[in-house]
Formats: structure tokens, C-alpha cells, sequence
């Protein structure tokens, strides 16, 4: 898994709002963007390969608009603080905007380029907290930028003179439950599942929350933290009560001890599986990504196993973006600009322009019910259609 090999993912003294040039984590040559202070950015950059759903991961520290769990055609609003600390008996949340009573981070440094958001928080606690969220989009390779999968990097820096012990907790708060619906729990763990985590499972679909290659003392809790249940003060008690199965949401903590001026570098997974939806005529549809995954699982292992070398070609051109003579504001909008690929789900094209027109070759986001009529030769049922949302409505 990625080891930084900056303190910093970009400078804290870049400039914000505002085209600049500077040097930043997994890039050989300076990049050209703009950062933007959390507090000040409304939203953030889609998580989620394309056709799978998204997760906005916001400007300011939370989780935004989701559409993991076919919530369409109105994407859910999460609008959730999702990563915490406790350090001793202080508890700061890693967002700007905090719940009432609790401590958010002083101030928030945070780059988009699309599917990769860059995040620096600076806190009032001797810790430095570092979290790069990205999913797979490798064009050319449809089935690599397909992939149900959100990866959150997460660099705790101690800059303290003594060993620190702390507790990072990320909680994921799950589905919308219908009533009377109950949420089945598994434990992971990396003897027996390569990975520490939670899979949560309720009809045909699921999510799982893990942690991978990591050392130190892993839990979860069965509910989402900061709920009547479980209130933030007791995210580092592993000793909480028995979960309710009607509860859809999870957290995964950690215990850390830190040397001094020492960094640890953890990657939290959050995989999902909800493969039947319909579209607006009722028309029953499967994602595509059910042709090659069985499970949230299924996803989370493909994730921890090929991680480094996902991200290494997701960013690969990306650089060579920045690395051309285009103008400075068209380098950023060729690669912020893709964004709305995350977003697609209906109305769909032929060709797929990241297979170079090859029919055969598209991704097929989707693909139609057994039962349901091809609308076109070209698209069996077999191999499903290209699904990509040419129409954009402002749900704010």
C-alpha cells in the first residue's frame, strides 16, 4: 500500500483559489490546479467508478450527494462528517463543519483532480492528518475504471516530542432501511480475509468498510458514530452496545501509537455491491460491474490486491497532462472536467469514447434484464449498453 514519501501532499502554502503551479504527492514534474480552503468550497470531487455510483467527498471533510445504493433519480444527501480522532480525551473531527460540542479540524487545504480529492487538515492537537480519496479510472481500460470502489488514504503525522496514542475511527452510515429491514454483519480479518473490516449485507447487496496492511488494534462498531447509540465521546470504546440489525450503518476504528515526528499511513476501502436497479420506465437493470464481481467483498479484495498499480496509472495521465504545453486552465479542466462520468447512470450512447469507438470493447455500465427486449442489435444481453447521462439538473 502507498507509503508518502512527503510530509505533505501538495505545500500548505499554496496559494488558494486560484491557478498555481506547485509539487505534489505522486507526481514527478509540478502539477497546476487550484485549492481551495474547505470552508470556503461547496462540494467536492465524485468517488465511485463509472456506472457504479458516487460518493461526493466534500471541501469540507464530509460526505455529500451519494448514489451508491441506486438512489436515483435524486441523489441522497449524506452531508456526514465521516473521519475522527480521539487523542487522549479529546475528540476532533476531520471537518469543517463539526456537530455541535465537538472540535473540527482549524482548517482544511483541499485539491480535486478528478477522481482524486487531496485533503490537509491542520488541527489544534499535535497531530497532522493527511487523507487522499480516489477511485480506478484508467482510460482505455473500462473494466479497471468500472470498479464499485472508493479508496481513502489516510497519513497521521505525530509532531509531538513523546509516543502518542490515538484512535482514528471512519464511520459510513449505509443505506436509507425500508421499514422492518434488518443489515446482516460479518467480521473480516487478514488471516482469513486478507483485510480487517465489516461486511454489512441486506438483500442482494451490501458494502464493506476495511482497513488494509495495517498494523494496531482494529474494531468495529455496528452503528455509525454519532448516533443516540453510540455518541462521538465513545468512538474509542470498543465496549459499546450490542448493535441493532436494524441499523444499516458501520465504523472501523484504530488504536495507534505514534513515536515521535513518526507517520503511519492506513487505506480505508469502501467497496459496495448493489447490482439490480430500474431505470425511470421500471425497466429492471444490472450494473455492469456484476458481470465480475459476486459480492462487496469480491470488489474489496480486487481493490487491495491491485491498489498500487490503480493508482499509479489512475494518476499516469494525469501527468501527462500537466506535463503538456496546453494552456493552464485547460490542463485542469481536462482532468476536472471528467467528472461527470462518475455521475452517469441513463441515457446512453453507442460509443464509448475511452475504447476508441469500439462497440464491443465499451464498458456497459448496465446491462438489461433477461426478460427485457434488446433495444438494438448491437446490444445483447450478453454484453449490456454503454450508459452515459448527456442531461444534468441541479438538486441543490
Amino acid at each position: 500500500m502507498r507509503k508518502n514519501r512527503n510530509r505533505y501532499l501538495f505545500s500548505p502554502q499554496t496559494p488558494t483559489r486560484q491557478f498555481a503551479p506547485f509539487e505534489a504527492e505522486g507526481f514527478a514534474h509540478p502539477v497546476i490546479g487550484v485549492v481551495y480552503d474547505g470552508a470556503e468550497a461547496s462540494q467536492g470531487v465524485p468517488l465511485g467508478g463509472l456506472g457504479t455510483g458516487y460518493v461526493d467527498f466534500n471541501a469540507n471533510g464530509t460526505l455529500g450527494k451519494c448514489t451508491l445504493f441506486n438512489s436515483f433519480p435524486q441523489p441522497r444527501n449524506l452531508n456526514a462528517p465521516f473521519l475522527s480522532l480521539t487523542y487522549g480525551s479529546a475528540v476532533r473531527m476531520l471537518t469543517a463543519t463539526p456537530p455541535e460540542g465537538i472540535r473540527g479540524a482549524q482548517r482544511i487545504l483541499y485539491w480535486g483532480h478528478f477522481p482524486v480529492a487531496d485533503a490537509q487538515f491542520e488541527l489544534d492537537i499535535p497531530l497532522e492528518v493527511n487523507v487522499r480519496a480516489w477511485s480506478p479510472f484508467v482510460p482505455g481500460d473500462a473494466d479497471a475504471s468500472n470498479v464499485p470502489a472508493a479508496i481513502f488514504e489516510v497519513s497521521v503525522r505525530n509532531t509531538a516530542n513523546r509516543t502518542e496514542s490515538l484512535c482514528l475511527s471512519f464511520t459510513f452510515p449505509g443505506p436509507t432501511p425500508r421499514q422492518g429491514e434488518t443489515f446482516a454483519r460479518q467480521t473480516l480479518t487478514p488471516l482469513e480475509d486478507e483485510f480487517a473490516g465489516v461486511s454489512v449485507t441486506h438483500g442482494a447487496g451490501g458494502y464493506v468498510l476495511g482497513l488494509a496492511d495495517s498494523e494496531g488494534e482494529i474494531w468495529w462498531h455496528g452503528a455509525p458514530i454519532g448516533t443516540e447509540q453510540i455518541p462521538w465521546e465513545r468512538m474509542a470504546d470498543p465496549d459499546v452496545p450490542d448493535v441493532d440489525p436494524h441499523e444499516p450503518g458501520a465504523t472501523l476504528s484504530i488504536v495507534l501509537q505514534l513515536r515521535p515526528h513518526q507517520t503511519e499511513d492506513l487505506s480505508f476501502i469502501l467497496a459496495w455491491f448493489y447490482p439490480r436497479f430500474r431505470d425511470s420506465d421500471a425497466m429492471p437493470l444490472k450494473h455492469r460491474y456484476a458481470t465480475r464481481f459476486n459480492s462487496a467483498k469480491d470488489v474489496a479484495l480486487f481493490v487491495d490486491r491491485h491498489h498500487d498499480d490503480l493508482l499509479r496509472r489512475t494518476l499516469a495521465w494525469q501527468s501527462a497532462i500537466y506535463q503538456s504545453d496546453q494552456p493552464d486552465w485547460l490542463k485542469d479542466a481536462l482532468i476536472n472536467g471528467l467528472y461527470s462520468l462518475a455521475k452517469i447512470r441513463s441515457g446512453c450512447t453507442a460509443i464509448c469514447p475511452m475504447t476508441g469507438g469500439d462497440r464491443r470493447a465499451c464498458s456497459r455500465t448496465a446491462s438489461r434484464s433477461p426478460a427485457a427486449p434488446s433495444p438494438k442489435r448491437w446490444c445483447a444481453v450478453f454484453t449490456g449498453i454503454f450508459l452515459f447521462c448527456f442531461c444534468f439538473l441541479n438538486w441543490n
